[in-house]
């Protein structure tokens, strides 16, 4: 028979005999999703998975806080107290009842581990710690400790850990939590089965003590009449909870759908649940398996999280559902982390929109919060794969915006990085042995020089319209570039974009006509202490142009790219990142108008010294009017756009001669011969706007019917 002595928590007084209210000191165990990380990690070949338990845990942790006065039971007073009236004593450690006594106790805990070279993962993950030298993982749920890592080092790290914290001696991970772990030793991997088979046995049968309805004697599913469980429901279902979140998953859906009924529970209801508890009481023997391959190491695993969701599953509210799945994979791996069946908060108005919302939950709540215990254990940045099924998604996604779902706000902006499947094996035939499973966007200084050209070859199918630049510029790269030299990198990508252009009409910034730009841009270069120069160009294509830019502007330029296409302007950052240019250069995606509000808000009006066009010159005149009317623009900014002639940009011309009548602008166009082909013309705009000339929010007089037809044909070449 076991006894505990308790403070009484819901009977404490002020000197004044008033109730005392308490901080709400409350404690934070680690969570079940920690926990499975642990597993993980301790089925990798030559380490261990243990477990202990505190001995009497809170009153191990002094009290702190307000002093607090007890008073003990006569049968526990000793004979000393007799002759005092009302005796108490004081409160010296956290007793269990205490309302700070668990946040008392985590503190004790974090101390106690954090003092022999224990450091907790995150903010993010607390009561999950990892020892750096001993490479050993501890989560700590309460009073109850499960430790991961190489044999020899658990022995060690128990060591520690008991040196201040009493606990019982550590045994192989058995029941934790109210769950069997149960590891099977195979030829080929290490397996771990999660069995929860007694605890949905006391699920049923509490099912069957709290009900205590014979499921024959109910009647027929009415949605409007009352349920005779819906008193019972509640801890029905929170029990089952319990269970389904740490090894059932498949019981995740019914449960959070029965349990966001409790507050209008209808006969209906009684019959879904008793259905869920004849699912439950038939498949009890059921079990979550995970395994590690005896053959993969720490730095073949990877994270793959699934995201999916039922269009307006929920019939009452047209609501869709959530459903979200984190597991750890590898070449022989797969350990189950996570699940989530999340009711969504909104509605969705279309299937996409709904899997947007799953996909948000996902990365949000356990994709990109796993990375961070996963980055700190492995000690290197871990590969996380989203998966999705809804091409229309995959889409918008990428792409960063969906013309059917503009009425959805962006809030963030990203880089995608995709892996294709048809790459995957193309990789591991031409790599020898260069991990296929990292991202086809690979960083370029990761690489070793002779499969850069291999790896273009691949990217080539992704991006077919820039096959001939990047093969020429990468194969430049192999042959050119000296690695420890930054500045040699810059140099040797400009070199292979001016030697390109020879033949080819990509580059605006090249040539003749990069000449007449580099010396409208000197203009702009500042010195060390002046206010740097922010530069906007529209059109990063693959770097080239925003690399001179910032080589003429100098290191105090700060120079913002924007590029409509996600896959190019990934190989724009690479471009980029190898010429050692990150630091000046930042490359945005998306829609220019999405862009320039954008800029808006985060650099404020008059901020923009300089704009180079280079993009689609059909929307020059549309692009610098949205500048002018959000007020980006600086006194005496410049314009340098190329493509005035050929394809021509008319409508930016209109734009230029008018406002110049009203001093608000003075431009010229430059001659010049065009990228790639000598005998023909092409004009470079050159103007400066002055602010302090009117409004900023102008617009020309209506073009003449010739400049409108001139440049509808423009936009056909």
């Amino acid at each position: 028979m076991k006894g505990r002595i308790v403070f009484l928590g819901n009977n404490v007084r002020d000197e004044d005999g008033q109730v005392t209210l308490f901080g709400d000191l409350s404690s934070a165990p680690v969570t079940m999703e920690a926990s499975r990380m642990c597993d993980a990690f301790g089925l990798l070949s030559g380490q261990a998975i243990e477990q202990a338990d505190a001995e009497q845990a809170y009153i191990q942790s002094p009290l702190g806080g307000t002093e607090t006065y007890i008073r003990l039971p006569k049968e526990l007073q000793p004979d000393s107290w007799k002759h005092m009236r009302d005796p108490v004593c004081k409160l010296v450690m956290s007793l269990y009842g205490h309302p700070d006594a668990g946040g008392f106790w985590q503190a004790h805990c974090k101390n106690a581990l954090e003092s022999v070279g224990f450091i907790e993962v995150s903010e993010s993950w607390q009561s999950l710690f990892y020892h750096p030298e001993l490479k050993v993982m501890m989560a700590v749920y309460v009073d109850d400790f499960k430790a991961s890592g190489p044999v020899e080092a658990l022995k060690k790290a128990w060591t520690l850990a008991r040196s201040k914290i009493r606990t019982g001696a550590p045994t192989p991970i058995g029941r934790y939590l109210g769950c069997h772990h149960n590891v099977v030793e195979l030829k080929d991997r290490r397996v771990i089965e999660y069995d929860m088979h007694d605890f949905l046995e006391q699920c049923v049968s509490h099912y069957k003590k709290v009900c205590g309805e014979d499921v024959d004697k109910l009647p027929e599913e009415d949605d409007n009449e009352p349920g005779k469980l819906a008193d019972a429901a509640c801890s029905v279902l929170m029990k089952v909870l319990y269970g389904a979140r740490l090894a059932r998953f498949d019981l995740l859906k019914a449960v959070a759908g029965l349990a966001s009924k409790v507050t209008k529970w209808s006969v209906s209801f009684d019959k879904r649940l008793f259905r869920l508890m004849c699912y439950i009481n038939d498949s009890k023997g059921l079990k979550m398996r995970g395994y590690v391959g005896r053959d993969d190491k720490a730095e073949d695993l990877f994270l793959r999280l699934f995201a999916d969701a039922d269009f307006a599953g929920c019939r009452d509210t047209a609501r869709s559902t959530s459903g979200v799945f984190l597991g750890t994979y590898g070449k022989n791996t797969f350990v189950p982390v996570a699940a989530q069946a999340k009711k969504q908060s909104c509605v969705s108005h279309s299937t996409p929109e709904a899997e947007l919302v799953a996909a948000n939950l996902a990365l949000r709540t356990q994709g990109l919060p796993a990375l961070e215990v996963f980055d700190k254990v492995f000690g290197r940045k871990v590969n996380l794969f989203f998966e999705e099924d809804n091409n229309t998604a995959i889409s918008t996604i990428k792409a960063g915006y969906s013309n059917t779902m503009r009425h959805l706000g962006r809030t963030h902006r990203w880089v995608p990085r995709e892996q294709k499947v048809e790459a995957d094996a193309l990789m591991n035939e031409e790599f020898d042995g260069f991990d296929a499973n990292k991202r086809v966007m690979v960083d370029f200084d990761n690489l070793p020089l002779k499969v850069i050209p291999s790896l273009m070859t691949k990217l080539q199918t992704m991006i077919s319209t820039q096959p001939t630049v990047l093969r020429h510029i990468t194969f430049n790269k192999c042959t050119n570039a000296k690695q420890e030299d930054p500045g040699s990198r810059k140099e040797d990508m400009l070199a292979a974009g001016d030697s390109l252009v020879r033949g080819s009409s990509m580059f605006g910034a090249a040539d003749e006509k990069g000449g007449v730009l580099e010396e409208a841009w000197r203009s702009e270069r500042r010195a060390e202490k002046e206010k740097p120069c922010v530069a906007v160009e529209f059109g990063t294509f693959l770097g080239y142009s925003a690399i001179k830019m910032a080589r003429v502007l100098g290191p105090n330029a700060r120079i913002i790219s924007f590029e409509m296409d996600p896959e190019v302007a990934c190989l724009a950052l690479n471009m980029i990142e190898f010429a050692g240019m990150s630091d000046a250069i930042e490359v945005w995606i998306g829609q220019s108008e999405d862009l320039v509000c954008r800029l808006a808000r985060e650099l404020g009006p008059r901020s923009v010294n300089m704009v180079y066009m280079d993009h689609n010159q059909i929307t020059y005149h549309q692009d610098f009017a949205q500048l002018e009317a959000m007020q980006m623009l600086a006194k005496d900014s410049l314009l340098a756009a190329t493509q005035g002639l050929k394809p021509g940009a008319p409508l930016l011309l209109w734009r230029l001669a008018e406002g110049q009548k009203l001093g608000r602008y003075e431009f010229e166009v430059v001659s010049s011969p065009d990228c790639g082909c000598k005998q023909m013309e092409d004009w470079v705009v050159l103007a400066r706007f002055r602010a302090d000339n009117g409004s900023q929010d102008w617009s020309p007089p209506e073009p003449p019917r010739e400049i409108s037809l001139l440049a509808a044909e423009c936009n056909l070449m």
